[in-house]
């Protein structure tokens, strides 16, 4: 009986030593995800950053591709008119020369 109680004992203690063991782990398994969750907080924060980021370069970029077409249709225009001018001005140039 008093062998019993000792090897009861000795197990009990052993479930301790144990019990502690697993109170480590789950400490630094707890641990582990306070700081996964920091990190993840922190990479949605980059995340969110560099969406915002890429969408005030799209504007720019629509707003760039608004005045490169406008520019365009300005030289366009301007050809046009120097167009015009030569060809009114070219018959009497030409009169001139005879």
């Amino acid at each position: 009986m008093e062998a019993a109680k000792k090897q009861n004992r000795s197990f009990e203690d052993g479930k301790n030593g144990e019990g502690k063991g697993l109170g480590e782990e789950v400490e630094t398994l707890r641990s582990k995800v306070k700081r996964l969750e920091s990190e993840y907080e922190a990479k949605v924060k980059e995340a969110e950053a560099a969406e915002a980021k890429a969408e005030a370069l799209r504007k720019q970029s629509e707003g760039s591709l608004l005045q490169y077409d406008h520019l365009l249709e300005d030289n366009q225009s301007l050809r046009n008119q120097l167009d015009s001018i030569d060809q009114t001005s070219s018959p009497s140039d030409g009169k001139k020369n005879m």
